[in-house]
Formats: structure tokens, sequence, C-alpha cells
């Protein structure tokens, strides 16, 4: 067994348990979803759906959730596309708890694990992603967010080495006044940026701020999304128009 994941708790045989897990899952996707109810979205900040589905529904997807004591199922189905989404969360003793795992392309970034952690408690989202090549950890960064707020702090993984559990992320959010916020990430030790989000119509916006400055009351705009039916859960599907918001210099406004 390799040093690393001695020390740090992790085994090879779990991460590669996990991908079989996760193509078990998705391949189970489209089999008889009894049990399931069916919702036009679903609020991961408070784990249940919403609006059930009627016959009539023209959404170009849906989503499909069963839950039970300790457990709870979200499938994305959509419509012209077969590739199914599902994620599975765990209780706790805090909240609730998903991990992913995903493997780059070996024709572009050979030897990447993609891990994604998610501690969910009190309608708050606290997302740990972290990239492990060659059985070694090379980037972490944790996001907290919540339907109108969102931190994104980047860890340097050789001055805080290690895989990070539900314990110690909470005490780098409780750090947050006292780390260096920056325009853009520049891989110090440990930095952050913050965003506001505001729903708009179909539209997501995303202005970024720094608390410490007052000068524009919403920040800088930063991203658009078109928004479907699935709302902030389905945005990696969203289309991003960011560009119609250019002005007359190139730039996203301020405001």
């Amino acid at each position: 067994m390799n040093e690393y994941y001695l020390k740090y708790g992790v085994s090879l045989s779990k991460v590669l348990l996990l991908f079989l897990v996760s193509i078990l899952l998705s391949c189970c996707a489209s089999k008889s979803m009894k049990g399931y109810e069916k919702y036009l979205s679903f609020d991961e900040y408070k784990l249940q759906g919403k609006e059930p589905l009627t016959d009539d529904a023209k959404a170009p997807a849906y989503v499909s959730v069963t839950k039970s004591h300790d457990a709870i199922t979200v499938v994305v189905h959509y419509r012209n596309n077969e590739d199914n989404k599902e994620e599975k969360y765990y209780r706790k003793g805090w909240g609730w708890f998903s991990e992913n795992l995903s493997y780059s392309d070996k024709n572009e970034a050979p030897g990447l694990t993609y891990i994604t952690n998610k501690y969910i408690f009190n309608d708050t989202i606290l997302q740990y992603d972290f990239i492990i090549e060659h059985r070694r950890i090379v980037n972490k960064f944790l996001i907290l967010s919540t339907k109108t707020d969102e931190y994104q702090i980047f860890i340097d993984s050789e001055t805080y080495p290690g895989i990070e559990n539900y314990e110690s992320l909470k005490l780098y959010i409780k750090q947050i006044p006292n780390i260096e916020y920056v325009d853009d990430f520049a891989s110090n030790s440990i930095e952050y940026k913050y965003f506001k989000k505001i729903l708009s119509n179909n539209r997501l916006y995303w202005y970024e701020k720094n608390p410490r400055q007052t000068r524009y009351k919403k920040g800088c705009l930063r991203k658009v999304y078109i928004i479907d039916n699935l709302g902030e859960y389905g945005i990696n599907a969203s289309e991003n128009v960011s560009n119609e918001y250019l002005n007359s210099d190139g730039n996203l406004p301020c405001e």
C-alpha cells in the first residue's frame, strides 16, 4: 500500500470501489424507478424535491427522488440525453454527506482523479474538491454556498497536506475573516473569493465583491447563467450568457 494513502487514511481500494459504485449507479439509473417521486426540480440546500411533475409537463429535464431515514437518492433525467445524473446523500450526525469520484481523460490529462465531497447542513452546502495525481494531492478547493452567497477558498496542498474531514474544513470557514482576499487565485498558502448570487426571472447573476471594499453595492458581475426548471441544481448544464452583458470596453459591469 502506498505510504500516502496509509498516512491520510484513504486506500487505493476505496478509490477504486467508489469508481465501480458510480458506474453501477449510472447503469441502474435507467432501470425501474419504482418508489421514486418525480419533480420538476430539486433543492439541494434543503434536500427535497420541488414542484411535482405532471403528465403534461414539457420541461427539458426532471428529477426522481427516493428517501429513507438514512439516505436520499436523486436522479436527473434529461429528455434529449440518455446520460442521466445520479447522486446519493447519506445521513450523518451533523447533516448529510455525498461523495463523487471521476477520472480524467487519458488523452488529455492522464492520471488525475477528481473527488468532490459535499457536507450539507442548515440550508448550506460545504463542497470540498480535491485532485489526486499519481497518488498525491495536487489541488484543494473549498466552496461554502447558500442560495444567495458563495465563498471559494483555495488551499495549497503543499502547505496544508492531507485529505480534510468535516471538522477540519469547518476551521477554514471560521478563518475567512483572516484569510487574504485575492482578485485571482495565485496558489498561495490559502486565499478566498466571495460571490453574491441573484436569481431574477430565469437568469442567475454572480457578482464578485470584496467584503472589505464598499465602492459597489452588488460588486462586479462575473457570470450569468440561463436557468431552466432544474434551477441551480442543473447549473452545470446551463448556458453561460455573460458575453451579453459586456460593456463598451469589453468588461463586465460593476454595480
